[in-house]
């Protein structure tokens, strides 16, 4: 007895003779589980009719092939394993697991002229029809080229969705990929405690899930995902904000589907993208750790000594008060006016920022797995093309507020695609990143005081969203912070994640796939405090009495380099 088994999805069919073996049943159940997999295959199918032009009649066992693929620069190059299918009785066909990318399909049948259509797009996890009409010729004609045109109207798509190509991501003038996403309607980039992500229609960032090559990009501890993707390893991003179908399991607001490229065994290609911009300040308005702010102007500028003038309304508000250095009582008595404006400039330094410029790296290279004639691996290499994807970013932050001014993110990527026969398709893919910045708000915030570290999730980037954050640590009673570096902490996480594919055509209506995903994340969290055992973290004045008086370069109990607590400084001010 043969039994058949369609997975939940309808993507994956098995038909295995059934015995009483316990192997024979353990084998069926594990190839149920792996079908059920979210995210099976990144890849659609094609299906149209063919017909006779004159009569109108259709073709029985026309042959219907996909023979070349179509390179972003409008290069044909013929397919390592050319697929297809032949017409039924009625003239329909239908062609199963096609990659996304951009096709060329020939048709021919005896008595005919044969008819070309270039440009077929297909896009992530779509089904689009093709027809063709065939032209009867007594003698041998040439072929009829015809270009696809893109379909108005999509029946296949019940959800909300959008494709994104390779051509669009060069058009568009931004670095990283979450930003040009967030263009999208209905998404967008934000920066917060919980973390950095995509938002689709107002949802949590922990409700869109990034996904490369069907491998799930997101961590399940705080279910947050790596967005800083290669874009030139990148061939097709698919965008869904709603409408999900039954594959698409866990996903609540929005899928980021990612389709990265596969290698020819007739060519290599590469693709480099470099981007430098010099320092610069990445806000409007006064520099508030510049002589020009009026932080600096009242209590170490024109107004230090005398101190702002009673009735002085261009001062602002919080600052009136101050009624210079000369009349500051403070707990010390032995300092003198000058030691006083001398040790808040120690203690309030004018950080610098910007210093450096900023610098992105993408790089990209596909072709035949080299060592075919090695042995051992010789006859796989002779099967398999490569994918090796390279990014490095290092930007700085616009506000000088914690540990590091600068985002440091760096990723790779390798991925061996592999058809071992023309039904037998495999794909082993790998990715590693590392983020070296500071996090995105103080652990005591999180829940309450003396909260776990492993709450906090959120981190600075150089994207707008997360600049806006960084403004927003500065906003209203927040700017007396403006000096506390160690109110943000280092950031640093490391990030793996892999996975395994094959997928087997059975028939012309019948497959399955094996899918084997593998992903480890870490985020550490280190304080930012001062070494006391250094004489620099020591600042020395003469007092009124002409003894040394010792002062840490920072105020008591906070910044900028000691604990996360709040404290006034030696002045008691700020």
């Amino acid at each position: 007895m043969d039994v058949g088994i369609s997975s939940p999805a309808g993507r994956a069919i098995f038909i295995l003779p059934y015995v009483g073996s316990a192997m024979k049943r353990f084998f069926l159940v594990l190839l149920i589980a792996f079908s059920t997999t979210s995210a099976l295959v990144a890849s659609g199918k094609i299906v149209g009719r063919v017909v006779d032009r004159e009569s109108r009649e259709p073709l029985p066992n026309a042959n219907v092939m996909i023979t070349h693929g179509v390179l972003s620069d409008g290069t044909e190059v013929l397919l390592d394993h050319p697929f297809g299918a032949a017409t039924d009785p009625s003239g329909y066909y239908f062609i199963l697991n096609v990659p996304p990318g951009t096709y060329v399909m020939r048709v021919s049948m005896v008595g005919y002229a044969p008819v070309v259509q270039k440009a077929v797009r297909m896009d992530v996890d779509r089904t689009i029809t093709v027809d063709f009409v065939l032209t009867p010729s007594a003698i041998q004609m040439d072929q009829v080229i015809i270009t696809a045109r893109r379909e108005s109207i999509k029946p296949d798509v019940a959800g909300t969705q959008e494709i994104i190509m390779t051509s669009r991501l060069e058009q568009m003038p931004v670095n990283r990929l979450d930003e040009f996403v967030s263009r999208v309607k209905g998404v967008e980039l934000v920066s917060g405690a919980e973390g950095n992500g995509l938002s689709v229609r107002g949802g949590s960032i922990r409700e869109t899930d990034v996904r490369i090559d069907g491998i799930s990009l997101q961590d399940p501890r705080s279910e947050n995902s790596y967005l800083a993707l290669n874009s030139t390893a990148i061939e097709e991003i698919q965008v869904l904000t709603g409408g999900f179908q039954a594959k698409h399991g866990g996903i609540r607001s929005g899928l980021l589907n990612v389709v990265t490229k596969d290698g020819h065994r007739d060519r290599y290609t590469m693709a480099v993208k470099v981007d430098y911009a010099p320092a610069q300040k990445k806000f409007f308005g006064t520099n508030p750790w510049s002589s020009d702010s009026w932080i600096y102007r009242v209590f170490a500028g024109e107004y230090a000594m005398a101190g702002v003038p009673v009735g002085d309304t261009t001062v602002p508000v919080e600052f009136r008060a101050f009624r210079g250095w000369a009349n500051r009582f403070t707990a010390d008595r032995r300092l003198d006016s000058l030691n006083k404006l001398e040790l808040w400039k120690r203690q309030h330094p004018q950080y610098d920022f910007a210093r450096r410029p900023d610098i992105f790296v993408e790089g990209s290279i596909t072709g035949p797995l080299p060592g075919a004639g090695l042995p051992l691996i010789g006859a796989y290499a002779e099967l398999t093309t490569f994918l090796l994807g390279f990014k490095y970013e290092d930007t700085q932050l616009a506000f000088p507020l914690g540990p590091r001014d600068n985002y440091k993110d760096w990723n790779a990527q390798l991925k061996l695609t592999s058809n071992l026969s023309s039904t037998m398709r495999l794909s082993l893919n790998g990715l590693y990143a590392n983020i070296q910045t500071a996090s995105g708000g103080q652990t005591t915030s999180y829940g309450g005081a003396l909260a776990d570290q492993s709450s906090s999730f959120g981190f600075l980037n150089n994207t707008e969203s997360s600049v806006r954050r960084q403004a927003a640590l500065l906003a209203g009673d927040n700017l007396w912070q403006m000096f506390n570096k160690s109110r943000l902490q280092f950031y640093d996480q490391n990030y793996f994640v892999g996975g395994a594919k094959l997928t087997h055509t059975l028939a012309a209506n019948a497959f399955y796939t094996l899918d084997f995903q593998v992903g480890y994340t870490d985020q550490t969290l280190s304080p930012y405090a001062l070494d006391t055992s250094r004489t620099d973290s020591w600042y020395t004045l003469t007092g009124t009495n002409g003894q040394p008086i010792r002062y840490l370069v920072a105020p008591l109990g906070g910044s900028p380099n000691a604990s996360t607590n709040f404290g006034p400084d030696a002045l008691n001010m700020f």
